[in-house]
């Protein structure tokens, strides 16, 4: 099949460079990225100064800063985060399917043991995948949920707007 053509071409290609040349540019490019590496930690450094000297956050501080104190190093919640959470009866959670990474340690660590958490999505309208969100966490729980893991799936798809006239 074509699959096996393919195959066919890529072995009967013969390489422009030398095993030994090849060796070479690799490691110029491990140094070039080394360099790269370093100076995008330090332009990171320099603007946390930057914003700390301007008493400044932006919104990804927030969860970062908030994670530190929910999560310990293994992920477990902290002291803090179970503390947070005898407060809290439930914890809705609207737009899900642009909730990302962090933001589903935050809600996992102020939770009961993730038990009182509702949450409500449409990946329809998932927009957000520039701010890193991670929509598949929504379809993950989706399907674990219709399957009777974890928790309850209630799909919502007759409402106001299904309606003929609308």
């Amino acid at each position: 099949g074509k699959r096996d053509k393919f195959k066919d071409k890529i072995k009967n290609l013969k390489p422009a460079l030398s095993e030994e040349e090849l060796e070479r540019f690799m490691q110029v490019q491990i140094q070039n990225l080394k360099m790269l590496i370093s100076l995008v930690k330090r332009l990171d450094e320099k603007y946390k100064d930057k914003k700390l000297q301007a008493s400044k956050l932006e919104y990804d501080d927030l969860e970062h800063l908030a994670i530190k104190l929910l999560c310990d190093d293994e992920g477990n919640p902290t002291d803090l985060a179970k503390e947070i959470a005898n407060d809290y009866e439930e914890i809705i959670i609207d737009e899900y399917q642009d909730t990302n990474d962090i933001q589903e340690a935050i809600f996992g660590a102020i939770s009961k043991n993730k038990q009182n958490l509702f949450m409500v999505g449409d990946m329809k309208q998932s927009i957000y995948s520039f701010r890193n969100t991670a929509p598949e966490l929504f379809v993950k729980k989706a399907k674990a949920y219709a399957e009777g893991n974890g928790g309850t799936r209630s799909v919502l798809s007759h409402n106001f707007r299904s309606r003929k006239n609308i």
